[in-house]
């Protein structure tokens, strides 16, 4: 009867564990038989051990807005979502099936960034340095699981209202990635999403699991901006809109918008495709709470583009306004962030 039960306990646990062994096997392999290399330019990495929701896409703009007078910076992506292969350079010409819409976004946030798309981190710095010799630093949008590469900086994000220690199991029946002690890898811990009052005591609470080891641990808040029009100057002034969300955390996101009646609610899948269908029910839906107003997050905009989708809602006389995360550091310790990113 004990076997049976340890058996079944072995079961089990490869079910709820599963993904988190392979990687696990994987990392070991790559670290014993050292088949892991650094890239032919220093790299950054922003990663979670967490399926979305983190915030990379944000911090990884924090941190070329902050880096980009001591580096000639890249962004590198995978390009999730993207319909193409192998190593792209983002135009804002570009559409999110070429490209996937998170470095889509962060291209059309700054169109003069260098911004490149591949699965292979590894290959894609090496096409980096020939295409551009003068790039110097790249930071890497997610990655902490693509064990080619050996970034030079690994920063760790935490989502401080559902942190990953936090989490039981891991893909597919939970949300973890690899195992809880892997973060033990990072150089940097961030926690995102706090709050804006955060508490000293908490914040040392909250370091206190990092003390015995040689990491750097961060706090940050993230601030939704206000609604502004994707069409126009004008500010945004309307008293009810419908918020259409395709994003893998909308927390915070209508306490940003407290000062609107949101009539409706569209929240879609991370990454979700819009439809002809989904398209009409939001026209359908304005028509019915009497609105002529949509909030978009800047990521959702990128999939909408220049589709014949847009043409109708334009057409529908609606007017589209978007928002998006701004990434603050917490306790005036953002020079002391960036002074640690230093390679």
């Amino acid at each position: 009867m004990s076997k049976i039960i340890l058996i079944l306990i072995f079961a089990l646990s490869l079910v709820l564990w599963g993904y988190a062994i392979f990687v696990f096997c994987k990392r070991w392999i790559y670290n014993s038989l050292n088949l892991r290399s650094e890239g032919i330019i220093p790299s950054i990495l922003v990663g979670n051990l967490t399926v979305g929701g983190t915030g990379k896409t944000p911090f990884i703009q924090f941190l070329q807005s902050e880096l980009s007078n001591q580096y000639n910076l890249a962004v590198l992506s995978r390009g999730y979502g993207r319909k193409t292969r192998g190593f792209l350079e983002v135009s804002e010409n570009m559409n999110w099936q070429q490209v996937g819409d998170e470095p889509l976004e962060i291209k059309k946030n700054d169109v003069s960034a260098s911004v490149f798309v591949c699965e292979n981190r590894l290959k894609g710095i090496q096409k980096i340095s020939e295409l551009k010799p003068n790039i110097n630093c790249v930071l890497l949008d997610d990655g902490f699981q693509h064990l080619r590469l050996k970034a030079n900086r690994q920063i760790l994000l935490c989502d401080y209202n559902n942190p990953y220690f936090k989490q039981l199991f891991s893909l597919p029946f939970g949300k973890l990635r690899e195992f809880r002690f892997t973060d033990q890898v990072a150089d940097m811990v961030v926690y995102t999403k706090c709050p804006q009052n955060l508490e000293l005591k908490e914040k040392q609470e909250l370091s206190a699991r990092y003390v015995d080891r040689k990491q750097s641990v961060f706090f940050s808040t993230y601030e939704i901006t206000s609604p502004k029009s994707i069409f126009y100057e004008n500010d945004f002034c309307e008293t009810k809109a419908i918020l259409v969300t395709g994003i893998a955390s909308t927390n915070g996101i209508l306490e940003s918008l407290n000062d609107t009646k949101i009539s409706f609610h569209f929240k879609y899948p991370d990454h979700h495709p819009f439809t002809e269908n989904e398209i009409n029910k939001w026209i359908e839906s304005c028509e019915f709470h009497k609105t002529k107003s949509i909030i978009l997050t800047r990521k959702d905009l990128q999939r909408l583009g220049d589709t014949e989708f847009m043409d109708v809602l334009i057409k529908n006389d609606l007017k589209l306004f978007e928002i998006h995360t701004e990434v603050r550091i917490l306790f005036d310790e953002k020079d002391q962030l960036i002074k640690k990113l230093k390679i």
